[in-house]
């Protein structure tokens, strides 16, 4: 767990944990974890998390910076079909608004989306509504109707926030996720 971030360490918890039908699981609290699980909760993936209280924690040191996830079942099938990271440490990936628009009216239409991650290209071209930013490479991500889902980004102006509120606030930023 050390040499990954607490972001994939949760995904693949959570992942692992639903497999295995598990209803509680713990996790490592950070301020992106917390931002990530309230996306989830808000959109009706999870049940909720908490918080120890402060005298579990006296009783138990090693519990101090835990968050417990109350994960959620639909008819014993897990309420997360899959989860998965999108930026990486290694690759950040970004989305504009533009290509935020395109991605939430593809989403209504079934159809694939865009996310470009800040590294240039190969001809080194960067289209006109990209002016000031390094050039852009084009990542497909393909979307069938049934696994819409949402996209987790974090975004300057509002956090941790999913993508449908970030294009109402007319914001881009980094995309940490996709849930389905």
């Amino acid at each position: 767990m050390s040499n990954s971030s607490p972001l994939s360490n949760l995904l693949s918890h959570i992942k692992n944990a639903q497999k295995n039908r598990i209803l509680v699981i713990e996790h490592p609290r950070t301020k992106l974890i917390i931002g990530f699980l309230t996306v989830l909760r808000e959109h009706g993936y999870i049940r909720g998390y908490r918080f120890h209280s402060h005298s579990l924690r006296l009783l138990h040191k090693q519990r101090q910076n835990k968050i417990e996830i109350l994960l959620k079942y639909r008819n014993q099938a897990p309420a997360i079909n899959n989860i998965m990271r999108i930026s990486k440490p290694s690759k950040k990936l970004y989305i504009t608004v533009k290509a935020l628009a395109d991605l939430e009216s593809s989403a209504k239409k079934g159809m694939s989306g865009v996310i470009s991650p800040r590294t240039s290209s190969d001809d080194g071209s960067c289209s006109p509504q990209m002016r000031g930013n390094p050039p852009l490479i084009r990542r497909r991500l393909e979307m069938s109707p049934f696994m819409r889902g949402i996209y987790i980004l974090s975004t300057p102006k509002g956090g941790i926030i999913s993508s449908t509120l970030a294009y109402k606030l007319n914001t881009g930023g980094e995309v940490l996720g996709h849930v389905w």
